[in-house]
């Protein structure tokens, strides 16, 4: 908490995350030369590792958050679609750490934003 008055509350949001998921039941076919490394945790099949800033504020009148502003930036490691092969859901898998943000917002209050994601090819050929 950074603020308490009547009428709001601030807080900063501060921290480490890792988010890891298990491996598929079913079989994934990986390219001999691009077997998953599951270092330190062998069931993991994706993994992100990160660190997280946020500040939010929350207006006691209203029982509502007016602020959340949330960022994550980190590496994953595990699947990822293929851009290029959408049509049948075509997808690969990073054995390398590659970098990831993640931002999130509080939407205008008659604006519907469903998620969304963009990714550049210069951090997937590195």
């Amino acid at each position: 908490m950074e603020d308490v008055s009547a009428s709001a509350i601030r807080f900063r949001l501060e921290g480490s995350v890792h988010l890891a998921h298990e491996a598929p039941k079913e079989s994934v076919r990986y390219h001999a030369a691009l077997r998953p490394l599951h270092h330190e945790d062998p069931k993991a099949f994706a993994r992100f590792d990160g660190q997280v800033l946020g500040y939010l504020s929350y207006d006691r009148d209203k029982k509502a958050f007016t602020r959340f502003d949330v960022v994550a930036l980190g590496e994953y490691v595990g699947p990822l679609l293929n851009p290029y092969r959408n049509e049948d859901r075509q997808s690969f898998y990073l054995i390398k750490p590659c970098p990831l943000g993640i931002s999130y917002e509080i939407a205008r209050p008659v604006l519907v934003v469903p998620p969304a994601s963009c990714a550049s090819d210069g951090l997937l050929t590195k």
